[in-house]
């Protein structure tokens, strides 16, 4: 039995010998979604089915139940979830991921957007366009223009950064011809608790990708540390009260409640219990929660080989067709910006998307929108 459909659930079910396992999936969504494309979906560039893959129709070998995992009976082998769906299991992954971590700042769940799934997409897409209406409509005041044209990121990650990359080609691309009174009063802001962004990349690339959002207007607000969220209100340690229209968190991860109920159960190698993604560590190891990191994991169980982490590098959109590529783990001097690195990037996902479907799909999407450009409609 597998718990969850994210990367290292996923690509165990379809790793696994379906003729020596009978296997069962429980999962709240019954759709897997790649989530290095996820920042494209959330401003149209992509259509959120690009990047998602159905549990139930990747084979007729597999039983899918939709249902939040509750609690798991370790001595009995049962797995007890909603709906009152209670399961056996001879074998159990446990790969449910983990949540956005708010580190417990008030308001962040109710005045924040994440991006960790098809539905944080949607909600983005839906705001940005409210928040430009509204800025649109007669008699709404300067103040109020800039306050809802004020779009702030928290959190100067991969997952921060592309998604500002986005934002900003979205603005610049479609957004300027359709409102282009507005365009004085747009800020965008990236907030991080760091001395700079993209802190898990070499130094350099780090450099040049703040070079290059402060000359498109994009703001980086290192050591920044937030104190509360209200409605509309981001309350900053250093600066005050700064209004916005949007507020997108991302600021890494923390432990799923199942996880939190089983900090003291170890992996044992007679035991019928695993570990994989994000929700599993290795004692004295520190492993990074990359696609990269699940997919070796999850490949690693079936064949009964021992995990070992390979970095093979990183890479992060920074807008206007150019990208940062960090292969320093691999080779001290492979590591590049600009536009080649953005081709390097657009191939290495687009090979890495897991249907032949959604290979078609995603470069089909990409020249619709460079043609025709994104979709505006606030669906």
């Amino acid at each position: 039995m597998a718990q969850s459909s994210g990367w290292a659930g996923f690509k165990l079910m379809r790793d696994l010998d379906k003729y020596h396992y009978d296997i069962t999936v429980v999962s709240p969504r019954n759709y897997f979604v790649f989530t290095p494309l996820l920042a494209s979906t959330s401003v149209g560039t992509l259509e959120f089915r690009c990047i998602t893959e159905p549990v139930r129709g990747y084979s007729k070998d597999i039983t899918y139940h939709q249902a939040w995992c509750d609690k798991i009976d370790l001595k009995n082998q049962i797995i007890q979830c909603t709906s009152n769906l209670e399961d056996s299991y001879d074998k159990l992954v446990i790969s449910v991921g983990e949540y956005s971590n708010t580190f417990n700042i008030p308001g962040v769940k109710e005045h924040a957007i994440f991006l960790k799934d098809i539905k944080d997409a949607k909600r983005i897409r839906s705001r940005v366009l409210e928040c430009f209406e509204y800025a649109a409509q007669p008699n709404v005041s300067r103040q109020e223009k800039v306050n809802k044209l004020h779009f702030a990121v928290v959190g100067g990650g991969p997952t921060g950064v592309e998604f500002s990359a986005e934002l900003y080609d979205f603005i610049k691309e479609n957004l300027s011809r359709l409102y282009p009174d507005l365009m004085q009063y747009i800020q965008m802001t990236v907030y991080d608790v760091s001395s700079h962004i993209l802190g898990s990349f070499d130094e350099k690339l780090s450099a040049y990708a703040t070079r290059k959002f402060e000359r498109r207007g994009i703001k980086i607000k290192p050591g920044s540390h937030v104190l509360e969220v209200k409605d509309g209100i981001l309350n900053i340690k250093e600066e005050g009260e700064v209004p916005f229209g949007m507020l997108v968190w991302s600021t890494g991860l923390m432990s799923n409640p199942v996880v939190e109920a089983m900090t003291d159960v170890a992996k044992h190698t007679r035991t019928h219990r695993y570990a994989l993604g994000d929700c599993a560590t290795i004692e004295n190891c520190d492993l990074p929660a990359t696609a990269q990191e699940l997919n070796n994991a999850a490949h690693s169980l079936p064949t009964k080989k021992e995990f070992k982490f390979a970095n093979r590098g990183s890479m992060a959109y920074i807008g206007s067709w150019e990208a940062v590529v960090d292969m320093t783990p691999v080779h001290k001097k492979a590591s590049e910006g600009g536009h080649m690195a953005w081709l390097f990037w657009r191939s290495a996902y687009l090979s890495m998307s897991v249907s032949p479907r959604n290979k078609m799909l995603i470069p089909m999407y990409w020249v619709l929108t460079w043609v025709f450009g994104r979709d505006v409609s606030r669906l």
